[in-house]
């Protein structure tokens, strides 16, 4: 419980999430969790920051935010990134962490 727990924090209006980046998937999909952080599915491939890109696009849909409001602060080029959600819905994200722990 402690690992999913330290995948993502909240400072503020911000969340800021821990999250294991798999590009080139078949669909964008939240996926659980793999080594403490939260796992993400993009269809992007890991090209000229097109994984990125689409990691952004996803999360702001996912958590009806904009765009502009979500960064990639660490990990521009690995797998494991630290992502800042500024003003996510909160309805959204209890949502979408309930279907996780629920997995």
């Amino acid at each position: 419980m402690s690992a999913r727990n330290s995948a993502f924090s909240w400072q503020g209006d911000k969340l800021v999430l821990q999250i294991f980046l798999q590009p080139r998937a078949s669909q964008n999909e939240w996926c659980g969790h793999h080594d403490g952080r939260i796992r993400l599915r993009v269809t992007a491939p890991p090209v000229d920051n097109q994984a990125n890109l689409e990691c952004v696009k996803f999360l702001a849909k996912s958590l009806k935010t904009a765009k502009t409001n979500v960064s990639v602060i660490r990990g521009q080029t690995s797998r494991a990134k630290t992502v800042e959600v500024l003003k996510p819905d909160p309805e959204c994200w209890q949502k979408i962490l309930t279907e996780m722990l629920a997995d």
